[in-house]
């Protein structure tokens, strides 16, 4: 109980805000506890106790305290091991695209499919993308991973016009990642594996998030518009 109103002054005195050079600012606090419950932790035991809870705070919205409990350092243990197993994944081929149609209600045909990431570990079975998208993005995997998928998608589209010639209008919509959209030689890249899948550039449609773009606006723009000049 003492630990809990420790942390609730903590969010009190920071939610007022602070002036800083004329500006006021507001900062959110993620705060972690941990408990000495059997007094055999040592004070390092404990400190790495609350750094795992406030990750945990941190993973679950702005301005939260969480306790440390066992199930987190069980919780830890998997997501080290999901890392460790992802930057094997795209060597062993343990990626796999699907496919969601979108339909056109005027014509009922498909008119764009959208590629959808999905990793089958050989041991865990399909893993949610929300366990390992979020690693991706912070290891940087997303950037190899994002080219992949832009090389199936066009082996797959190339692979349906040989099936049957009338696919050859149908459009893939290909997810593109903040850390993708900083990235150098994107649009050179793009032009590489587009062109040597064989596809029409204008058949292939990157689908971003607002916040994607803001990490960069203005480098943001360039890429877009370089793509699409492609």
């Amino acid at each position: 109980e003492g630990a809990a109103k420790v942390a609730d002054r903590l969010h009190g005195a920071f939610s007022q805000g602070f002036r800083v050079r004329g500006h006021e600012v507001f900062v959110s606090l993620s705060i972690g506890t941990a408990m000495c419950a059997d007094g055999d932790s040592t004070p390092d035991d404990l400190l790495r106790e609350a750094d795992t809870a406030m990750y945990r705070a941190k993973g679950l919205g702005p301005s939260r305290t969480e306790t440390f409990s066992p199930d987190m350092r069980t919780e830890a243990r998997v997501r080290l091991q999901t890392d460790t197993d992802l930057r094997h994944a795209l060597g062993r081929n343990e990626f796999e695209l699907w496919y969601q149609p979108i339909v056109s209600l005027e014509s009922g045909r498909v008119d764009t499919v959208e590629a959808l990431l999905r990793w089958r570990h050989p041991t865990r079975g399909f893993i949610s993308t929300q366990q390992f998208i979020a690693t991706a993005e912070t290891t940087g995997l997303i950037v190899p991973m994002g080219y992949w998928v832009l090389e199936r998608a066009c082996a797959d589209l190339r692979r349906w016009e040989v099936v049957d010639p009338r696919s050859s209008e149908v459009f893939v919509g290909v997810n593109l990642s903040a850390k993708q959209l900083v990235v150098p030689d994107l649009v050179a890249r793009v032009e590489e594996i587009v062109g040597q899948g064989g596809v029409r550039p204008g058949r292939i449609e990157f689908e971003l998030t607002e916040s994607s773009v803001m990490v960069d606006p203005e480098l943001a723009q360039r890429q877009l518009e370089a793509l699409k000049r492609t």
